[in-house]
């Protein structure tokens, strides 16, 4: 049905005008409120992405003059109650439907409809008549979820790493250590956004949905933390039984290396499973989780974690609570390391 009509006719976006006076008074149209409905359709119906435009002035899709309308004749009278359809039971609100000739859930629909609803709103939401102008349907509903998404992506995110950052500060003792795992974190869903955007705007012709890096910081910030707990506890220990750092740090990657290189494999490739989707949204999903747990593990646990740790030296375990500073206990034995 998408491919023979179009995906913008069976999820139509729609625009809601509503007004102080009614519309029509007996057989007869209110110029001022028909006006402004007519100047919005034609401001809709301007955009290049908007295949077709009804409502009240233009009930079959192009304008019709509505102020002489004779319905004397059957085609007046076939016109009129096409233009009364589009006009609500209260006399007040007229109803005019847009067809995207884009898909109406991809990133080009949400941008424009998120511009309709501003410039209608700052244009007509004032004009003589008007009491309020609503822009809903499919595109404007996932235009709601899209703000609600940012919305709770701005709180989550800031809440989620502070936390897990306290709970690395009390479990690893460390003042550096929590701040550069959530980098990395970062830094990983940073590279993989980079990524996802390469490969389907170039072969798919695709942006990068609104949920994409929400569902990516949740998903990674636990598997990263996961793993960087396991690599820095394991340098700890090491560390604690009187190896120097770098020592400490090849047994730990030596021990450590292996088990989360096959759970990374293995977890890249059940979500990767996404990817065999028709669905693009399923399938940019299933990419961006593979490649994140990869570039996670192979690159960023294998070798910068690694690399980072060796040249912080001691400052690895500082922590400005004596309570938690367990530098002087881990370089104690044996280790040459200096701040």
């Amino acid at each position: 049905m998408a491919a023979a009509f179009g995906s913008g006719k069976l999820f139509p976006t729609y625009v809601v005008v509503t007004f102080d006076s009614p519309l029509v008074q007996g057989r007869y149209f209110n110029s001022t409120e028909m006006g402004a409905v007519s100047s919005i359709s034609d401001y809709v119906a301007s955009n290049h992405d908007v295949r077709n435009v009804s409502g009240p002035t233009r009930p079959f899709g192009e304008p019709v003059p509505y102020e002489s309308l004779n319905d004397s004749d059957a085609s007046g009278a076939l016109t009129f109650s096409a233009i009364m359809q589009q006009v609500g039971r209260d006399n007040k609100t007229a109803l005019v439907t847009v067809d995207f000739a884009v898909d109406p859930f991809a990133t080009a629909a949400i941008s424009d409809t998120q511009v309709v609803r501003h410039y209608l709103n700052a244009n007509f939401g004032s004009a003589a008549g008007v009491t309020s102008i609503y822009v809903g349907g499919s595109s404007g509903s996932i235009l709601d979820t899209k703000t609600v998404f940012d919305s709770e992506f701005n709180s989550v995110v800031p809440i989620a790493a502070v936390g897990v950052a306290i709970v690395l500060l009390a479990v690893l003792g460390s003042l550096f250590l929590p701040v550069f795992a959530v980098f990395s974190v970062l830094m990983s869903i940073v590279w993989t956004l980079a990524a996802t955007r390469l490969v389907f705007q170039t072969f798919f012709s695709y942006q990068i949905l609104f949920i994409t890096p929400f569902f990516l910081f949740v998903t990674l910030l636990g598997l990263g933390m996961d793993y960087n707990v396991f690599i820095l506890t394991r340098i700890r220990e090491e560390a604690t039984k009187g190896r120097r750092l770098n020592d400490a740090i090849i047994r730990a990657i030596e021990q450590t290396g292996g088990i989360i290189t096959a759970a990374a494999i293995i977890l890249a490739g059940s979500l990767g499973a996404l990817m065999l989707s028709s669905d693009l949204l399923l399938k940019q999903l299933g990419f961006a989780f593979a490649y994140s747990i990869l570039i996670d593990a192979l690159v960023v646990r294998t070798y910068l974690v690694p690399e980072v740790k060796s040249t912080m030296g001691r400052w690895n375990w500082f922590s400005p609570i004596p309570y938690l500073d367990r530098s002087h206990s881990m370089f104690k034995r044996g280790s040459k390391e200096s701040p």
